[in-house]
């Protein structure tokens, strides 16, 4: 049988979380210039970005409904993608 080469291959170990998402976590919100950090939440599905920048560090540089737009470097090649708040953390300052 061949194997699947889907989105989520190869993901148990990196989505897996055990802890409850809090209500408040969905109506995060996030200023335009603001440096956030992608945090993939597993139980929620919809504007879950590609597992595969779990972890990376991005600028918002708008909004799109309850989404936003994020911009970073992968590879030397800038990319935007759409994410919903449940998967962003904010980054702390480090002044």
């Amino acid at each position: 049988m061949k194997g699947s080469k889907g989105k989520m291959q190869g993901t148990r170990r990196k989505l897996k979380k055990k802890e409850d998402v809090a209500p408040n976590e969905y109506l995060k919100e996030f200023e335009v210039g603001e440096r956030v950090q992608i945090d993939v939440e597993p139980s929620s599905h919809s504007g879950m970005p590609d597992p595969k920048f779990q972890g990376r560090v991005a600028e918002v540089v708008g909004t799109e409904g309850d989404t936003y737009l994020l911009k970073f470097k992968d590879g030397g090649k800038e990319k935007k993608i759409k994410v919903k708040p449940v998967h962003l953390k904010k980054m702390e300052s480090q002044d």
